[in-house]
């Protein structure tokens, strides 16, 4: 018969191998039904249009909406038939996907998923980095290992235009990567609900050599809004809710809220319905403008 002391080396043996392989293999943590929901709204705010963007001096409703597709086709395990209607041809890379089209690489970096990545979402401490100021552990680990798959690509490829997008963990990654190749390349880096993106000196560097930014972001969201990560143009959402559960990865809806403007600088939105045609959204806005007259607006 086994002690309770042997019960408790066994039980803590196997949990030991079981983080490890999940560390080494990493298996994802919860369904795609989620990401299908999104995909779904993105696809609705898309529709016929077609192309690959290439130019991010600005950004519009449907290049958000197109990038923030490829970033979810990488959060599937198997995506080939979602990623029919994807204009750009995928390949995998830690953390995500990428795809070239003429002279442009895009970087798609996905949100945290498997055990590994909650690990180094974990990694909270900051160490220096060489830019100046200092970056999140986690992020930094995994983006090395962008970073090198990046520059194998940029060997492979004639490229000019380096176009990096991300969402939660894969902005952070994003933003590192993003800084390490800016002084070779034009660089457009858009993020999606970011946050662990370095200390403020780091983010200040990071925008003086980056040629442009935006941030998407909903300040109602519980998970990321405790972090300052400020950086770039923003386009903040004031999702007002009951609860501020579970927004932190639902962007879609945020998107369908901004209509069909065919360009977006800075701005401040607020929200209350995530189901609404355009001319509803035009209405809505107002009414909500003068509902909320004596809300301080947002500080960008």
């Amino acid at each position: 018969m086994f002690s309770k002391r042997d019960v408790l080396i066994i039980l803590l043996s196997v949990s030991l191998v079981a983080v490890v392989m999940a560390y080494i293999k990493p298996y994802p943590l919860f369904d795609c039904s989620q990401t299908l929901s999104e995909l779904a709204i993105l696809n609705e705010i898309l529709g016929d249009s077609r192309g690959v963007p290439t130019n991010f001096n600005y950004v519009s409703q449907r290049k958000l909406a197109w990038l923030l597709k490829g970033v979810y086709l990488s959060e599937l395990v198997s995506f080939k038939c979602e990623a029919q209607s994807f204009e750009l041809s995928l390949s995998s890379i830690p953390q995500g996907h990428a795809g070239v089209h003429n002279d442009v690489l895009f970087v798609f970096l996905r949100r945290s998923k498997t055990l590994s990545d909650f690990a180094h979402d974990a990694l909270v401490y900051r160490r220096e980095h060489t830019s100046g100021g200092r970056v999140y552990a986690g992020p930094a680990r995994l983006a090395e290992e962008v970073k090198l798959r990046v520059a194998s690509i940029l060997e492979e490829h004639k490229i000019n235009h380096l176009v990096i997008t991300g969402v939660s963990l894969g902005g952070a990654i994003g933003t590192l990567v993003a800084e390490a190749f800016a002084e070779k390349l034009d660089v457009s880096l858009i993020l999606f609900n970011s946050f662990q993106i370095g200390d403020q000196v780091f983010r200040q560097a990071a925008e003086e050599k980056i040629s442009r930014i935006f941030h998407v972001k909903n300040i109602c969201d519980t998970y990321s809004c405790p972090i300052d990560a400020r950086i770039g143009t923003p386009l903040y959402f004031d999702k007002r809710a009951n609860s501020k559960s579970d927004h932190h990865c639902k962007i879609a809806s945020l998107l369908r809220a901004l209509g069909s403007g065919e360009q977006i600088k800075e701005m401040s939105f607020y929200f209350s319905d995530e189901c609404r045609t355009d001319t509803e959204d035009e209405k809505a806005q107002e009414q909500t403008e003068e509902e909320n007259e004596h809300m301080s607006p947002l500080k960008l």
